[in-house]
């Protein structure tokens, strides 16, 4: 296995659409009142045309195996989608995939903290981000849904 984590560039754009479409697919069964929209569609173009949005992929050979949807605001770094290939969870790929992310965020210097929701019953997602040093700050409701809110700080 090779895995490659780089930034997207437009050719992998389509591999990104197709796994969120699945990505949003599998959040369903953890949705209280899914919609069948897929997660991030109507901003999904903006990570290719504005400055403060970052794709991020990660390639197992020639297989998109996960992407991190990275977002710089006002005061703060977000993660708006992560998502991992389910045969290619609990190898792994996540950490590596979200400490490029973090490693990115800290070479730009311009926040001091990340910050990922999940959704409440998303156990796994839950569990992945406070195992990568993330701490539950709040549950929020947006759009009709509970997500908790985590956070971790940055060096």
């Amino acid at each position: 296995m090779t895995l490659k984590i780089y930034f997207a560039s437009f050719k992998n754009k389509i591999d990104i659409y197709k796994a969120l479409s699945n990505y949003s697919n599998e959040l369903e069964q953890f949705q209280e009142n899914p919609n069948g929209e897929i997660a991030s569609e109507k901003f999904f173009d903006y990570y290719w045309t504005e400055s403060q949005r970052f794709p991020i992929v990660a390639y197992n050979n020639d297989e998109l195996i996960g992407f991190c949807l990275l977002r710089s605001e006002e005061n703060h770094y977000s993660i708006a989608e992560f998502y991992i290939k389910p045969k290619f969870r609990c190898l792994g790929y996540g950490k590596k995939l979200l400490n490029f992310t973090i490693k990115f965020c800290n070479k730009q210097g311009i926040h001091s903290s990340i910050i990922a929701k999940s959704l409440v019953k998303n156990v796994g997602a839950n569990i992945f981000w406070i195992n990568n040093g993330f701490i539950r700050l709040k549950e929020i409701v947006f759009e009709n849904e509970r997500y908790n809110c985590n956070l971790k700080e940055l060096r």
